[in-house]
């Protein structure tokens, strides 16, 4: 079953490098805080910080992401 896809929102500015479907790294995504984009998020741990790859509508994926820098717009505590 695939992950659900979830409105999220990024809390602060952010330069993510986007990988496409021939997993070539792309030019960077410059997002503004407060951007809110639909995706699949798969969360992971590494160490003590939680981190996710964002799978964005088009196909583009974003990995290692911070949960730091971005929230579930659906969550009430965001």
């Amino acid at each position: 079953m695939a992950d659900p896809v979830h409105e999220i929102e990024f809390r602060r500015p952010l330069c993510i490098t986007l990988e496409g479907r021939s997993k070539r790294a792309v030019p960077l995504l410059q997002v503004r805080k407060g951007s809110r984009f639909h995706a699949r998020v798969v969360p992971y741990h590494k160490g003590a910080a939680e981190f996710a790859d964002i799978y964005f509508e088009g196909g583009a994926v974003a990995r290692e992401v911070a949960f730091a820098f971005f929230s579930f717009v659906d969550d009430p505590a965001a």
